[in-house]
């Protein structure tokens, strides 16, 4: 009979628990919408369905250099994931790094994933998550080798 009022006790317990936790997600992303509309003035409504594009250049345009290549910005809203699509065709290797601000500034951005190789002829999606969140995002190219051939060309979506 105690091993029975045991498991009941648990069982209950576990569903007090549960009950918690949808209550603290419900809050959390409340805190979230919230943010997001003070900090950049766009409400999660306001997705991009379509990707839209931030970078895109051929062979000829992005010769081996030490200094990278930066995109255009993104303006990210504190909420939803942020999907960053990389289609190389150059025939050699690039590093992508996304990299984000609290302000529209890439020269005091920070490293949000570290360096991503980019093989000849591939393809890469990278996730940004809600932890690694700064309104501002670009993604920086960097070439060790002059490509002879090919375009890359790397796209954004915000998606809920």
């Amino acid at each position: 009979m105690a091993d029975e009022e045991l498991l009941n006790g648990l069982q209950s317990l576990i569903t007090q628990q549960t009950a918690i936790i949808d209550q603290q997600r419900q809050m959390l992303s409340q805190i979230g919408d919230i943010v997001g509309n003070l900090k950049t003035g766009v409400s999660r409504g306001q997705m991009t369905p379509s990707p839209v594009n931030i970078y895109q250049h051929s062979a000829n345009q992005i010769p081996a250099s030490p200094d990278p290549y930066d995109s255009d910005f993104i303006e990210w809203a504190w909420g939803p994931d942020l999907s960053i699509h990389i289609w190389s065709q150059l025939d050699r290797v690039v590093t992508v790094e996304v990299v984000g601000n609290l302000t529209n500034s890439i020269f005091t951005s920070e490293n949000i994933n570290g360096p991503i190789a980019i093989f000849a002829n591939s393809n890469r999606a990278i996730i940004v998550d809600r932890e690694d969140w700064r309104p501002f995002v670009w993604c920086r190219v960097r070439v060790p080798l002059s490509p002879s051939q090919g375009i890359i060309n790397i796209t954004y979506n915000i998606k809920s």
